[in-house]
């Protein structure tokens, strides 16, 4: 098992997602922020919702974004 976390932790680290570990710690900041702010879950969802729409509009739109 402490094998399979190291292996973990290494892709993390050397992955090609590594870059966007700060960005998305951010997120998540905000969407803890925003369940803070209205008491109310259904406010981070959609603001999540949001987030994944964006990125799925940008994908489909724009195909050469994700590629190296």
């Amino acid at each position: 098992m402490d094998d399979l976390a190291l292996q973990g932790c290494q892709y993390l680290l050397d992955g090609p997602i590594h870059h966007l570990e700060l960005p998305l710690a951010f997120l998540g900041a905000a969407f803890a922020w925003t369940y803070e702010k209205t008491g109310k879950l259904h406010a981070a969802m959609t603001v999540h919702f949001l987030f994944n729409l964006l990125n799925m509009a940008l994908c489909l739109c724009f195909p050469e974004l994700g590629q190296p």
